[in-house]
């Protein structure tokens, strides 16, 4: 991502890159304290649902998939690698999360943060558009598979 030498373009690479980074790093605290437990648990006000839509994750090993999704998603935000995929495998924890937050298990610690992540993820998914532009556009793409010599290639439409 390039940007303009004048003030508004600096503004907003720094804009990006502390969403990115404020973002990739709740991400990864997240993921990691579900193995290393370094920020204590918050009791719901709703306990019975919380507990039960827990109680299901957690014996589907669901739980420790979403975890490691929040660390992939971490690790790729804060070192700059495959973000635009990163993003995308973490808008529905990110929804997940916000539904959670917002009505089965309001408290005041956790109330901003699953829109908080809403936003985040949304703002830098529309910073990252350009990647996603070719899928959402493009009705019948053309079959490219990966073990084809040209499949890495360019078409002369796609360059423009």
């Amino acid at each position: 991502m390039r940007y303009a030498a004048g003030s508004q373009g600096n503004a907003e690479k720094y804009i990006v890159l502390a969403a990115r980074y404020f973002f990739g790093g709740h991400a990864l605290v997240s993921g990691l304290n579900h193995y290393l437990t370094f920020v204590p648990d918050i009791m719901p006000r709703n306990p019975e649902i919380a507990v039960r839509f827990m109680s299901v994750l957690l014996d589907s090993h669901l739980y420790d998939v979403v975890k490691v999704i929040e660390i992939l998603c971490g690790l790729s935000l804060l070192t700059g690698l495959f973000i635009p995929i990163g993003l995308a495998l973490e808008m529905p924890v990110s929804v997940i999360v916000c539904y959670l937050s917002l009505f089965i298990a309001p408290v005041p610690r956790s109330i901003y943060t699953g829109p908080r992540e809403v936003i985040l993820n949304l703002f830098l998914l529309s910073v990252y558009w350009g990647h996603f532009k070719v899928l959402a556009l493009q009705a019948r793409p053309a079959w490219k598979p990966i073990w084809r010599a040209n499949a890495f290639r360019l078409d002369e439409k796609e360059k423009g």
